[in-house]
């Protein structure tokens, strides 16, 4: 599973939800775009890049790689009030598992974004992504 397949279905499951809609943004031609705009009942439009690890073996925190770029852009729209942050996917093979968590691009420090793997939250089933999406409009502030 790439990035895109996990956009894919954030897209998916959120359009499902009753009063939600999502879109992507990003494609290859647009650099420093991120990919998805979503909007989902009771929070403003959120603006969201998804990125994609494995879950590291040894350390106890991802780095996530988002482009100089994508930063940029993610802090300016959150300046004008925007919800903006960073989706991210960790990946296991065996057993395969998938873990989620989304961070408000304001946790920003010095250009880097790490996030603790104790952070993320194993993703069962695909309406928990509307869970994680919620918890990060109700937690960006």
């Amino acid at each position: 599973m790439n990035e895109l397949d996990l956009q894919n279905r954030v897209i998916k499951v959120v359009r499902a939800a009753r009063g939600s809609a999502a879109h992507k943004l990003s494609h290859r031609f647009l650099v420093g775009v991120p990919d998805l705009m979503v909007k989902i009942p009771r929070y403003p439009i959120m603006i969201l890049e998804v990125k994609k690890d494995e879950r590291p073996k040894m350390k106890s925190s991802v780095t996530l790689d988002v482009t100089v770029p994508q930063k940029r852009f993610l802090l300016q729209w959150a300046e004008a009030g925007v919800m903006c942050g960073v989706m991210s996917f960790l990946t296991q093979d065996r057993p395969r598992r998938l873990w989620v968590q989304t961070m408000p691009i304001r946790r920003l420090v010095q250009w880097e974004l790490r996030m603790g793997v104790d952070a993320y939250t194993q993703l069962d089933d695909d309406q928990f992504l509307l869970t994680v999406i919620h918890n990060f409009g109700e937690h960006y502030q």
